[in-house]
């Protein structure tokens, strides 16, 4: 699974490492996303992975989280809506849609999905194509924070996890 070895399950329940990644499932409804987090913070960085997706499922990529799930830019796939949605949390009742996209037609919910983070800019990728680039808002801060797998909905294989911290 690539280099997730200094990285924790915040609930050792939900994850187990399957033949060829890392499983997390959540199939709790209105429960919060299941995470398996790094062991550091960091600002800039590139967090990348291959995720497969059971059907109907909610998973994706985090960084810049405080370690509450309530501070974060988080790209999600929904398998169901058929969508990748970028979003910017700044607090536990602020959300920002920064950016959404259709998923591709079904390629059996594998998915390979990458976001930047430098300063205030992001760039997200899905299937190696630029999927959208964003700023934060102009009232947060970018602050140092935990890059992050989760589950919000279903079950998720992550694959060939990589996590490379950038210099400022």
């Amino acid at each position: 699974i690539s280099n997730v070895s200094r990285w924790v399950p915040f609930s050792d329940a939900a994850w187990k490492f399957v033949s060829g990644g890392l499983e997390g499932r959540q199939d709790k409804m209105d429960a919060r996303p299941m995470r398996y987090v790094a062991e550091t913070k960091v600002l800039n960085g590139i967090l990348e992975a291959d995720i497969t997706l059971e059907k109907g499922a909610v998973a994706g990529l985090s960084v810049r989280d405080d370690g509450s799930c309530y501070f974060c830019r988080t790209i999600t796939l929904d398998e169901a809506a058929r969508t990748a949605t970028f979003y910017e949390q700044n607090s536990y009742v602020y959300t920002a849609k920064l950016g959404e996209a259709k998923l591709p037609p079904n390629k059996d919910g594998k998915y390979h999905l990458k976001i930047e983070a430098i300063g205030a800019h992001y760039r997200i990728w899905l299937d190696g194509a630029l999927l959208k680039e964003a700023d934060d808002q102009p009232q947060c801060k970018s602050s140092a924070g935990y890059p992050l797998l989760f589950v919000t909905h279903g079950g998720a294989v992550f694959q060939n996890v990589i996590f490379q911290e950038l210099s400022n």
